[in-house]
């Protein structure tokens, strides 16, 4: 809550859900049409997806971190 975008509650994000088209087999992020359509106007955004897309969507970032040789401050 005391990020650089703070919102009182999640409700305050872009909606979306994650599904992995079957033509490319690639992820995309769509409106979830349960919510308000988005402004783009939204300082955050969350997404409905699954445990393993949620698991493995930063598995690599570790690796990716030692070859540039980023540090903890870099990131921010």
């Amino acid at each position: 809550m005391e990020g650089t975008n703070p919102v009182a509650s999640g409700d305050q994000c872009l909606q979306t859900f994650s599904r992995k088209l079957t033509s490319s087999g690639n992820w995309h992020l769509f409106d979830d049409d349960r919510r308000a359509a988005p402004t783009f106007k939204e300082v955050c955004g969350r997404s409905t997806m699954s445990g393993w897309v949620n698991s493995t969507s930063m598995s690599r970032f570790s690796t990716f971190a030692k070859q540039l040789r980023l540090l903890d401050e870099d990131l921010l």
